[in-house]
């Protein structure tokens, strides 16, 4: 197991090994590939400088700012950043355990911070289910960012939901499902299962690794 593994804002996980000339860390993921401090590759940067430079207004969709390539093109062997495990809990929210990733609770139930993104903080319950900062889901944010476009609280009734402890908040959802990112990885698990048991005739049931709602 690597030491200091962090989730980085692209939702990989890695392990600083070098500071390259620009003065910002060096992170290697876990096929001992090397990425900038934003947890992105040569190849992503080096495409997205391309577009820049044919469009100006061209938008990345990533927090990365980088503007070279420094300290990722070393031919330097590394060693892959192995993830630690929870054996009582082999799924994200104990993968954040294993981390020692920040807990709270809200409403009476767990949740372990998974990362910070420009809109909200993403959180993770036991069950999977990926929440922001204040508890709520994709689903309830989604609903209240309607309710905020329509109207102004004054002018009209507040979206009701099924539960009186849902925090009405601003926050904004944005969940990384990049190739190798923590998320991303295990909504793909997930669904191939969901298929595999759709095909074989099982019921769907309720899933443990990741929900997204």
């Amino acid at each position: 197991m690597c030491k200091q593994v962090s989730i980085l804002p692209s939702g990989r996980m890695g392990y600083p090994v070098s500071i390259n000339r620009s003065g910002r860390p060096v992170f290697v993921d876990s096929k001992g590939v090397r990425m900038c401090m934003h947890g992105e590759k040569v190849t992503t940067i080096r495409m997205w400088k391309t577009a820049e430079q044919a469009d100006p207004g061209f938008e990345r969709g990533s927090e990365c700012t980088c503007r070279n390539v420094d300290g990722l093109m070393t031919a330097r062997a590394a060693a892959a950043c192995e993830p630690p495990r929870d054996p009582t809990c082999d799924n994200l929210y104990g993968l954040l355990g294993a981390l020692g990733a920040p807990e709270k609770e809200i409403d009476s139930r767990p949740q372990r911070l998974a990362l910070k993104t420009a809109g909200a903080e993403l959180w993770i319950q036991p069950s999977g289910m990926v929440v922001c900062e204040h508890g709520n889901s994709r689903k309830i944010l989604s609903k209240l960012c309607e309710q905020r476009k329509l109207c102004s609280p004054a002018e009209s009734p507040p979206v009701r939901f099924r539960s009186k402890g849902v925090a009405r908040c601003d926050c904004i959802m944005k969940v990384p499902r990049r190739h190798g990112s923590i998320f991303g990885d295990a909504f793909r698990a997930k669904t191939k299962r969901a298929r595999a048991r759709a095909a074989a005739g099982v019921p769907q049931g309720t899933s443990s690794e990741l929900a997204i709602e």
